[in-house]
């Protein structure tokens, strides 16, 4: 059989997927297990003035999307087309859902940016990974 390997570019983003995603599923769990200091702490650190749509259920929504998206990267990372459609529905589930939770715009430029970069790269790569992925 012959051995399939990533490209260093895949290697690249998944390794820094890994690490944001993993920090983003250890903090979204402190927050929705500790709601009321996070909020506060998030009144202070922030321009976000008013925090009560931050409720426990909405930090736990992102820990669940980040630990989809994690999933996503793992998958990606055996060289699995399908992993790409796992991580691109939860990234787009994280950058519009604020909006949506608060009921008026809250995009963070940096979000789009990088949401949009990766993006771009996996599906880059999924491209490639179509050719020698080991799912059906």
């Amino acid at each position: 059989m012959d051995k399939h390997k990533r490209s260093p570019l895949l290697e690249a983003l998944c390794i820094l997927s890994f690490a944001g995603n993993g920090i983003a599923i250890a903090m979204y769990l402190v927050a929705t297990v500790w709601n009321q200091p996070a909020r506060q702490w998030i009144k202070e650190w922030s321009s976000m003035y008013d925090v009560s749509g931050f409720t426990s259920i909405y930090f736990l929504i992102f820990t669940l999307l980040y630990s989809v998206s994690f999933i996503g990267v793992l998958k990606m990372w055996h060289l699995q087309k399908s992993g790409f459609f796992f991580y691109f529905v939860s990234q787009a589930a994280i950058l519009f859902l604020p909006s949506v939770w608060m009921g008026k715009p809250v995009f963070s430029s940096i979000s789009i940016i990088f949401t949009v970069l990766f993006a771009v790269l996996y599906a880059r790569e999924y491209l490639k990974m179509k050719r020698y992925s080991l799912d059906p």
